[in-house]
């Protein structure tokens, strides 16, 4: 299901209301593997510059899809490489 189908969905959904909904894969992913990922697809160098952490920064996140599964009946057809290589 492309994104903005998604988002037309969720507009007509009587059970949404306003509410919050996470799209993703549902899989954790670090930066520097999305960072690596877009390079590669993008055919372009990125290079991170690494800072010391600050308070109050995520370590680790994963988006909770159950609202999405449960409200609109989403399931992630792909993953976030071949998500990135259709987007990029």
């Amino acid at each position: 299901m492309m994104l903005f189908p998604l988002f037309l969905l969720a507009k007509k959904s009587k059970k949404v209301n306003s509410q919050a909904i996470n799209i993703g894969t549902g899989k954790e992913t670090t930066l520097i593997g999305l960072l690596k990922s877009i390079s590669e697809i993008s055919k372009k160098e990125i290079s991170p510059e690494f800072m010391p952490a600050r308070k109050g920064d995520i370590i680790r996140s994963v988006a909770d899809i159950k609202k999405a599964r449960t409200l609109l009946g989403f399931e992630p057809k792909f993953g976030l490489r071949q998500g990135l290589a259709s987007f990029i």
